[in-house]
């Protein structure tokens, strides 16, 4: 059973530990009110651009937190010098790409993007220094979630986004129609959440270098970088190959309507997060290598909550964001806000197959499981941006998510038996999925808001028919025993354990 703790730190973890990303989708209606949409589209650019600093400068030491925390928690002195060392090697790699930064920065830029508007100065090296800084604090919460500390975790990325949001709002009013409140807003908070990780982790764990510990580590997280690289490929680069066969306007239009999605990752990272810890401790205590009945209640219990959201955003989208953003220029990518919602269905199989692989320190074969997504994402979106436009990218981010899954369990099925119920991970979604291609290629802008109104009206029932059994525990858990008179022919053998 999914103890009531659990939801409420997830809750914490979902919804507190978006709050840095969520500044984002926060501020979406004031850069597409104060900024053009070839400035925004730079913005999305130069974002990209810290995110791919963020993940090379991090080295996935955040991830080998999680995995090592949970060997070495009954040995604290073990613990402090891995903890330390990671630290350790943060702050010097973080200084060392800052130097080369400087010394071949602008050379870079101006060989990689000629004549698409992005400059190393100052917006590309300020970019560069948040993803540096963000990294830091990424690993440092990553820490407090495997340390169950969700009261610190929360304060931490509170700060975090007032910071972002009130700093950039300033910057926008101040300097309207340029990327000065943006870059600079998001600069200066990474930069005071850099310095608080900083003396959290000396004083907790000092900063160290303890060089028996490097071997080991680098041998976890290089594989798991080259991951996270192909990942960052997937998730960003159709930006950079819609600026090289279209127009920075082109890319506002696409990251806006992705951007109004962030929602949905927000929730979705979130559970994973709260999740994962307790899979660990599972795979930890009975020494298993296959599915339990235990750890299949968390994934069922996310692709329930995934067809639960995906299909409510999908409407919510069309409806609320004309209210908020006045330049119709954007509106036309609200056509493709369905399509985009698919690539979330796959999430829950994503992190079945990835847990294992992470516990069982098989990170060597993560890179090589998502190059071939990647390849053909790549590929698909080069070929279909070019010749048809924006739906090409849209195109080459559905296919990649389920391509992900399918390439990891390739990876997983080496060192884990999957058993699980195919019905509700596999059949339930792609039910969805065929429904909403359907009607995007026989209603497209027609009745667009009923279309997926109707859509969430189908699944909903579906949903409540396949997870009829768990929905009565859900009730009594939350809402009380009274509400079970809701559900007809509820008896105490319908409640799971």
């Amino acid at each position: 059973m999914i103890s009531k703790k659990f939801i409420s730190s997830s809750f914490i973890y979902s919804v507190i530990g978006s709050l840095p990303l969520a500044s984002s989708f926060i501020l979406l209606p004031f850069y597409t009110n104060f900024l053009s949409t070839s400035d925004y589209g730079l913005l999305a650019l130069y974002i990209s651009i810290a995110l791919l600093v963020q993940v090379i400068t991090n080295l996935a030491l955040d991830t080998t937190i999680g995995v090592h925390y949970f060997e070495f928690k009954d040995a604290p002195e073990k613990l402090k010098k891995f903890i330390g060392t990671i630290a350790g090697v943060l702050l010097i790699g973080a200084v060392v790409f800052s130097l080369l930064s400087l010394v071949g920065g602008k050379v870079l830029f101006n060989w990689l993007f000629p004549s698409n508007g992005l400059k190393f100065y100052p917006y590309g090296f300020l970019s560069i220094l948040t993803g540096i800084f963000n990294s830091f604090f990424k690993t440092y919460t990553n820490l407090l979630i495997n340390q169950e500390r969700p009261g610190r975790y929360f304060w931490s990325n509170i700060i975090t986004f007032v910071l972002t949001i009130c700093l950039s709002l300033a910057g926008l009013y101040y300097f309207p129609n340029s990327l000065v409140g943006p870059i600079w807003g998001r600069f200066l908070s990474s930069a005071v959440i850099f310095l608080v990780s900083i003396c959290f982790f000396k004083s907790e764990f000092e900063i160290s270098l303890n060089f028996s510990l490097l071997r080991g580590l680098f041998s976890f997280c290089l594989p798991v970088l080259a991951f996270f690289l192909i990942t960052w490929v997937l998730s960003y680069a159709d930006r950079f190959i819609i600026s090289k066969f279209m127009h920075t306007s082109d890319v506002g239009i696409y990251d806006f309507i992705v951007k109004c999605t962030l929602i949905l990752d927000f929730i979705f990272n979130g559970l994973s997060s709260a999740i994962t810890p307790k899979v660990f401790n599972i795979l930890k205590e009975q020494k298993i290598t296959e599915n339990t009945t235990e750890m299949n209640r968390y994934y069922n219990g996310f692709t329930f909550v995934t067809l639960l959201m995906v299909p409510f955003i999908v409407v919510i989208i069309p409806l609320i964001v004309p209210l908020i953003v006045k330049k119709p220029a954007y509106y036309t990518g609200f056509q493709y806000v369905s399509l985009l919602g698919l690539g979330f269905l796959a999430r829950s199989l994503y992190l079945m197959y990835l847990t294992p692989l992470y516990f069982f320190k098989k990170t060597a074969s993560l890179p090589i499981a998502l190059l071939g997504s990647a390849v053909i994402q790549v590929s698909v979106s080069i070929i279909g941006i070019k010749e048809f436009g924006l739906i090409g990218a849209v195109w080459g981010n559905l296919l990649s998510r389920p391509l992900q899954a399918l390439f990891l369990y390739f990876a997983a099925r080496k060192v884990f038996t999957f058993r699980f119920n195919y019905f509700k991970q596999i059949c339930l979604p792609m039910f969805y999925v065929a429904m909403v291609i359907l009607c995007y290629y026989f209603f497209r802008d027609r009745y667009m808001i009923i279309i997926y109104a109707l859509q969430l009206v189908i699944i909903y029932a579906a949903l409540i028919f396949t997870f009829r059994k768990e929905l009565p525990d859900l009730i009594e858990k939350f809402l009380g025993s009274k509400y079970l008179r809701i559900i007809p022919n509820f008896s105490e053998r319908d409640k799971i354990g």
